[in-house]
């Protein structure tokens, strides 16, 4: 058993493959661009339609808010919007806070629990 021993010990490494690092750097390069498009690109589309909402808020606007409640803008500043959800009811909500708008949200939301 000691020669057997011996002679695997004598045998040099096998070296490594050449060309096969460029390989999986090529790979990785790819998954990023396919993550890139698939996730970041769409995200980045979505939060810039959502600021330009946000910066074109109006008074009388109907929205929806992160929370998922719905009502109708009554007055606005540079930081905080007044939404009146029902009849005598209102709330002071951050204007990052207001998501979509209101009647467009309804609807959208009507059509997802239809599918």
């Amino acid at each position: 058993m000691n020669q057997l021993q011996a002679l695997v010990l004598q045998q040099p490494a096998s070296p490594a493959p050449e060309g096969g690092g460029g390989v999986i750097l090529l790979a990785y390069g790819l998954m990023f661009v396919a993550f890139y498009f698939f996730v970041i690109a769409p995200q980045r589309k979505q939060q810039k339609a959502v600021q330009k909402f946000q910066s074109e808020l109006k008074v009388g606007s109907s929205v929806m808010t992160t929370g998922g409640i719905f009502g109708k803008v009554v007055s606005l500043t540079d930081v905080k919007a007044t939404v009146q959800v029902d009849e005598g009811v209102r709330l002071v909500v951050l204007r990052s806070a207001i998501l979509s708008d209101g009647e467009e949200s309804s609807s959208a939301s009507g059509q997802a629990a239809l599918n």
